[in-house]
């Protein structure tokens, strides 16, 4: 961990929590391990979540922070993280959250940088259960019963993350729209720059059908093992999102699977009424494209073996949940394939498609911060509008 992260102070306690160490730090916020016990030899462990100290006076990042507090105490779903309270002390204010021990789909991608992209069975069966819990936080309601018309905006590999069961869990509620009184900046581009929906690059209304557009970008990045919109400037990848530039999947990789890259082109339509209508048809489509990829039911194990299996971590590191990139476990080299049991490697080798890339399916380069993506969106949108009069 560098300097940096290293001289923040550990509190010892927060609240009835024992503090047991800190297990993740990214650009705004830190994660704690925390312990509870009880009678009768009861312990819970938890994520105890707080902003740095270099952010944590900033409006922005405390808004956030009270949005994903907010939004995640309602939350209640096995493939989302639920926020269980809110704790204010001395040391700042924590938020108590599901304790998570896993990696995110990011780190794994990164690891496996070099060696074509994953099974289209892992994939599918990540995104398919991202979009299970995007539909239960889409569906969530007031008590009236008007839908809060929750959007998380932010869906990307950074904020998937699988558990030691193979069980992926919806990161980072942070900048989710929503209608409620903390809504100020709905309206702010947020999110990260090469997963944006083009209406949400436009600054325009968004709904259910953005996040369906992110997982669809996920969905095609981890099944052709190259990136779909990202290029090296960012007016540059505006300008793909805007145009719609999805090169069919069979174009990179032959082998790909015929029903998969129907589900994938309908999910990436530059038209929302285009797109699956909700999370869960996708989730359904892709559980349709599962029964023919993955017939023995075996992806969840395999997933649970990659993820328990790092290449240089220790198998009983904590991972918790951040929202953020971690300091650490991103700086592992890729594992080597003669590591990996001989059947692991045999299926991977008889499943993946036969691929051609030429960039990986994660960025090793740390993604643009919210404000530099907002602005270069207005940039772009300036000049395209002076190009325009030019003509």
């Amino acid at each position: 961990m560098s300097a940096r992260y290293a001289t923040t102070p550990t509190p010892q306690r927060v609240g009835d929590y024992e503090v047991l160490g800190r297990c993740a730090t990214g650009g705004m916020a830190e994660v704690f391990e925390g312990r509870r016990v009880g009678a009768g030899g009861f312990e819970r462990r938890v994520a105890l979540k707080r902003l740095l100290p270099s952010v944590r006076e900033l409006d922005d990042a405390r808004w956030a922070l009270l949005r994903e507090a907010r939004l995640g105490g309602r939350l209640w779903h096995p493939n989302l993280v639920s926020v269980h309270e809110v704790i204010e002390t001395e040391d700042g204010t924590f938020l108590v959250m599901d304790l998570v021990r896993g990696r995110t789909l990011a780190e794994l991608w990164r690891e496996d940088l070099g060696r074509g992209p994953w099974r289209p069975a892992w994939v599918a069966h990540v995104v398919r259960d991202a979009a299970w819990g995007l539909h239960a936080a889409h569906e969530l309601v007031h008590d009236d019963g008007a839908s809060l018309e929750l959007v998380h905006r932010d869906v990307s590999p950074q904020n998937l993350m699988l558990d030691r069961a193979g069980v992926t869990r919806v990161l980072d509620f942070g900048v989710a729209s929503a209608r409620d009184h903390l809504s100020p900046r709905s309206h702010v581009v947020a999110g990260k720059l090469a997963y944006m929906s083009p209406e949400q690059l436009a600054g325009g209304h968004v709904d259910r059908r953005t996040d369906v557009f992110a997982l669809g970008v996920v969905l095609y990045e981890g099944t052709t093992g190259g990136r779909l919109f990202a290029r090296s400037r960012p007016q540059d990848t505006v300008e793909a999102i805007r145009r719609g530039e999805v090169p069919a999947p069979r174009q990179r990789c032959a082998s790909y699977p015929a029903e998969l890259e129907r589900v994938v082109l309908r999910a990436l339509s530059t038209d929302p009424d285009g797109r699956f209508a909700s999370a869960e048809e996708l989730a359904r489509a892709l559980s349709g494209v599962l029964r023919e990829l993955d017939p023995d039911g075996h992806t969840t194990s395999e997933l649970a073996h990659r993820v328990g299996a790092p290449s240089e971590a220790p198998s009983t590191s904590a991972r918790a949940v951040s929202g953020r990139p971690a300091s650490h476990p991103a700086s592992h080299p890729a594992s080597h394939p003669a590591s990996r049991p001989a059947s692991h490697a045999r299926s991977r080798a008889r499943h993946a498609p036969t691929c051609t890339t030429q960039e990986p399916p994660s960025p090793t380069r740390k993604p643009p911060s919210t404000a530099f993506v907002s602005l270069t969106v207005v940039l772009a949108v300036l000049l395209g509008a002076l190009l325009a009069h030019a003509r």
